[in-house]
């Protein structure tokens, strides 16, 4: 049996945290591309944590928002459900990146390679493994933490195919980097009370015939 730093401390991969960290399939790791601190290191982690538990309660806010949608009016599921459809596929595959970690490279650059304070590389045939570098000429070290978890979830949900352009991410306005980024509760998003309206507005123009159906295909809007 080896061991990868070079010392016989089994719990390094749940860093000595062997009953408050969970790791249902024993692959928590991070493959650090270059030297961090032990401070930076330990920042960066704790942003991945609270990443998982904010990406697992969105996920369940989208599912049961899914469902409600379904025996809702077609009016609302015409509006809501293209947005939320890849929405969800996001958070999963976002929750597995995030309890799992052994596919994610964190690196980080001298100034002149780009502009903004990370960048997400998902190409295979460079770096091998998804993979996040930070930009040491600005301030990722030193941001609070809710504009640090907002950078980095903006960066992973790159690795996943959301755009920088609102023209590039199709109906769903989540599938934005930035709007992802700051998607805190579904219910309370900017975006989503939108869709909402705009919902409530097509079954206003269609004169919606929901009140000929059961109560149960009602939804929200028409209650």
């Amino acid at each position: 049996m080896a061991f990868f730093e070079a010392d016989t401390n089994i719990y390094r991969y749940v860093r000595n945290r062997v009953v408050t960290l969970t790791d249902p399939y024993g692959e928590y790791a991070i493959t650090w591309g270059a030297e961090f601190t032990a401070q930076e290191r330990l920042r960066i982690s704790q942003s991945l944590e609270r990443l998982e538990q904010r990406v697992r309660r969105l996920m369940r806010q989208v599912a049961i928002e899914l469902q409600r949608v379904e025996r809702s009016c077609p009016c609302e599921r015409n509006v809501t459900e293209p947005a939320l459809r890849p929405l969800f596929g996001l958070l999963v595959v976002l929750h597995i990146q995030l309890i799992s970690k052994t596919k994610l490279v964190i690196d980080r650059t001298s100034p002149w390679f780009f502009h903004r304070d990370a960048e997400a590389w998902a190409d295979k045939t460079y770096f091998g493994d998804s993979q996040i570098t930070f930009n040491d000429a600005l301030a990722w070290r030193t941001m609070n933490l809710e504009l640090f978890d907002r950078l980095l979830l903006h960066e992973l949900s790159h690795l996943y195919g959301t755009g920088h352009e609102e023209h590039d991410v199709g109906p769903s306005p989540f599938m934005n980097a930035a709007t992802f980024g700051r998607l805190r509760d579904l219910h309370s998003n900017a975006w989503y009370l939108r869709l909402r309206n705009r919902a409530k507005e097509a079954c206003k123009a269609a004169n919606c015939p929901v009140v000929q159906l059961p109560p149960d295909y009602r939804c929200g809007i028409h209650r």
